[in-house]
């Protein structure tokens, strides 16, 4: 599937992938639809854990606090595996009891999840505060999605067309909004940012 790029009257440029009208990021692999699919079929075991959050919402910081009450030590593990950016065999390879994580809008969750047969964390975070932080994060990376100035960054952050994973900010969070009041059957623990951070101090 080809790249989209589109660059603004500043010369800021963004690549993202296109898929029934939504954006993904440039490097999710092979064909979008097929990918999704396939994360869309995934097979769970009855101790799994799916860590569901926009970028920069405090993902690593979740998924150990979470991997260290799942495996009852205090050893700092690092980066989580996303599944929307890996093959199915690596995932039935992971030993139990397995964590993953996803940037994914609601729509494109695995149908275990939606079924009520996969434990979800969902953490939401202020939306100023995300694209400070995603945007700091994106400038230090090299071959990102996006290159230019933060006015640049903010006017794609608040569109459809920006380094997401199905949809910006405010479509990711509707759409989980959405699916947790239609579904009764969600296995799902709902977390702020803001109120870990109080918990923390």
């Amino acid at each position: 599937m080809a790249l989209v790029e589109k660059t603004d009257d500043q010369g800021n440029t963004i690549l993202f992938k296109s898929y029934k009208g939504r954006t993904f990021n440039k490097d999710t692999p092979g064909n979008v639809g097929d990918h999704l699919d396939t994360v869309a079929s995934l097979h769970c075991r009855p101790d799994d854990v799916l860590l569901c959050t926009f970028p920069k919402s405090g993902t690593h910081w979740v998924f150990n606090i979470a991997r260290m009450i799942q495996t009852k030590t205090l050893q700092y593990i690092g980066t989580p595996v996303m599944i929307e950016n890996e093959d199915v065999g690596i995932l039935d390879k992971m030993k139990s009891p397995r964590l993953f994580h996803t940037h994914l809008t609601y729509p494109f969750i695995p149908k275990v999840a939606k079924e009520g047969n996969l434990k979800l964390i969902y953490v939401l975070r202020n939306p100023k505060d995300v694209v400070l932080s995603y945007y700091t994060f994106t400038s230090h990376l090299q071959n990102t999605s996006y290159s230019g100035n933060f006015d640049g960054f903010l006017k794609a952050f608040l569109s459809e067309e920006n380094t997401a994973f199905g949809g910006s900010w405010f479509t990711h969070t509707r759409e989980w909004t959405s699916g947790m009041r239609a579904n009764p059957d969600l296995k799902i623990l709902t977390l702020n940012f803001e109120d870990l951070k109080k918990e923390e101090v």
